[in-house]
């Protein structure tokens, strides 16, 4: 990953890695979206659960060392988590969680916009308490991770079509 990834272009990367995402899922029916067996047992509404329990985790790893503070997850790992959100979610319609996936996406675009340069800064002291720069801490839980389970959703659609 490039350490040197500023404002500008990490609000682009979220952007595109959005877009890309609710393009190719787009064209999908209410049904569809609910549908099992995307990604194991999970349906793609599951997965933008999923998508928004990692954003909120990376915002709230940000805002600690934002804060002078690091961050300590409610959780002991991902799959508590994910079995956490999944269930949370379990009987919302999927129109709400795109939702809030929306929401939650505008939240990280703002919390990047409101960075200042200095917490850009890979020596700083923002990167030393996440361990990371801000790029890392977000891209695995934004538009790297909707790329990670792209290819996953996109041959579960091409199944579809047969």
């Amino acid at each position: 990953m490039d350490r040197d990834i500023g404002k500008q272009e990490l609000l682009q990367r979220l952007q595109s890695g959005y877009a890309r995402f609710q393009q190719l899922i787009a064209h999908l029916t209410p049904a569809q979206l609910q549908a099992p067996g995307v990604i194991g047992r999970w349906s793609i509404k599951d997965l933008i659960a999923h998508f928004i329990a990692h954003e909120q985790f990376a915002l709230s790893e940000i805002a600690a060392a934002q804060r002078g503070e690091k961050y300590h997850s409610p959780f002991q790992d991902s799959d508590e988590i994910n079995a956490a959100v999944v269930e949370q979610y379990a009987d919302t319609p999927a129109e709400e969680v795109f939702a809030a996936w929306e929401t939650s996406f505008r939240g990280v675009v703002a919390a990047v916009q409101a960075l200042t340069d200095a917490e850009f800064a890979a020596d700083g002291a923002v990167a030393r308490l996440l361990e990371d720069t801000i790029d890392g801490a977000l891209a695995n839980n934004t538009y790297e991770h909707y790329a990670e389970h792209t290819p996953a959703v996109a041959a579960w659609i091409g199944r579809l079509a047969q």
